[in-house]
């Protein structure tokens, strides 16, 4: 289901007012594209159901506030994907926690020297600097694509536009962030 730009203005302002019904709308026209995204950081359906109900659960408790999101739909994905990776942490803290107390501590790996973490840390300050200057709907895209690994066709349906633009977006980003990285480098 899709809604215009509209639409999800009064169904925000209804869902501020305290109308489950309006929750529900929004409900249905975004827990598909929500629920796949959730499911591709975690790969448990189950788990994606989850997170979703958590991140409408969160809009439905902080309701009053929902009126001040400039972008509905960019929040609403952030949160799923920000609850997710959450979700993910917090399963790889409890991972690591198991090992550290089963096994010795190894020490230290010579390979980390401060030096290198340093000039990676540069790099990736310059890289990230690069893509916050892309527009927005590029920047989502880049992210998606490159950060998050979605395959174009899903990120299509996720933000409901062709896997062609998402293309072109992609190609733009490129040029853009290599065009800022050379510059930075030069001055």
């Amino acid at each position: 289901m899709k809604a215009s730009t509209k639409e999800l203005k009064i169904i925000i302002e209804a869902i501020a007012q305290g109308n489950q019904k309006a929750l529900e709308r929004l409900f249905d026209i975004f827990y598909d594209r929500l629920f796949l995204l959730s499911k591709s950081y975690l790969k448990s359906s189950e788990i994606a159901e989850e997170v979703v109900a958590d991140v409408f659960f969160n809009i439905w408790k902080n309701r009053e506030r929902l009126p001040s999101v400039d972008d509905i739909v960019t929040y609403m994905y952030v949160s799923v994907k920000n609850q997710s990776l959450s979700y993910l942490r917090k399963k790889e803290m409890s991972v690591r926690r198991e090992q550290f107390n089963e096994e010795n501590y190894p020490g230290s790996d010579h390979t980390d020297d401060p030096e290198n973490k340093l000039i990676s840390s540069e790099e990736v300050d310059r890289i990230n600097r690069a893509i916050s200057e892309l527009p927005e709907q590029c920047r989502i895209i880049f992210r998606l694509a490159r950060e998050d690994r979605l395959p174009y066709k899903e990120i299509a349906e996720i933000l409901g536009i062709s896997v062609k633009t998402i293309d072109s977006q992609i190609a733009i980003a490129l040029k853009k962030i290599s065009s800022s990285l050379f510059k930075n480098q030069k001055g």
